[in-house]
């Protein structure tokens, strides 16, 4: 299930404007799940991501592409998020499991399509060699072996940090607040109910704006 989940998250709720951008994001976080997953790991979640940047670029707001189409085709904004919602989230599902189904079928051979597993034992290897007693002490390497020492503070100093933020799905209410609004304005004008105060609430512009001024806050 964590293809699924992983491209479905990409393509819906983590779309970006620009594709490479959430490309840079996604993957090191694909490269870290795919180890286990079993032997095709790498196969499954970069599929996953293939798949699941595409779509989302095309068919979710606020995908460049899909908006250039929404422009085109004198679409609002909130139908081609609601429609693209409703075409993206089976297209994705469906292409991900031809993916897994033809993936251990001969469509991947690990030999040729992928970095051999000794290389990424050797970069973790000589990433631990790098650090010093100090650094392991202090926090600057995870339990995977992995350096983040570049973070902005150390990772003992955010963990007693932590504890003192609002939870996370406050810090997500702004963003999904927009969402919600945007959709609620294309489905009542779309069954005739619209008002002058709703579709001006539900306009992206002055509901993007309402995003941005809570998350700030």
């Amino acid at each position: 299930g964590v293809p699924y989940a992983f491209g479905l998250t990409l393509g819906t709720l983590l779309q970006s404007i620009f594709l490479d951008v959430l490309l840079v994001m996604s993957a090191p976080l694909a490269r870290r799940m795919a180890p286990h997953l079993g032997k095709y790991g790498t196969a499954k979640m970069a599929t996953a991501m293939a798949i699941s940047l595409e779509c989302g670029i095309v068919l979710m707001v606020p995908g460049v592409a899909t908006l250039a189409l929404a422009g085109l085709l004198s679409v609002p904004l909130g139908k081609m998020l609601i429609f693209g919602l409703i075409v993206i989230v089976p297209t994705i599902m469906i292409s991900i499991a031809i993916m897994n189904f033809f993936i251990p079928r001969g469509l991947w051979k690990i030999e040729q399509d992928q970095e051999s597993a000794d290389d990424g034992e050797s970069e973790l290897a000589a990433t631990d060699s790098d650090s010093s007693p100090a650094e392991a002490k202090d926090g600057l390497v995870d339990g995977h072996g992995t350096r983040v020492g570049l973070l902005p503070h150390q990772v003992h100093q955010g963990v007693a940090r932590q504890a003192k933020e609002p939870p996370l799905i406050l810090l997500f209410t702004p963003m999904l607040l927009a969402l919600v609004l945007i959709a609620s304005g294309a489905m009542l004008e779309m069954v005739g109910l619209s008002s002058p105060r709703m579709d001006f609430l539900s306009s992206p512009v002055i509901a993007l704006l309402i995003s941005l001024l809570g998350t700030s806050y």
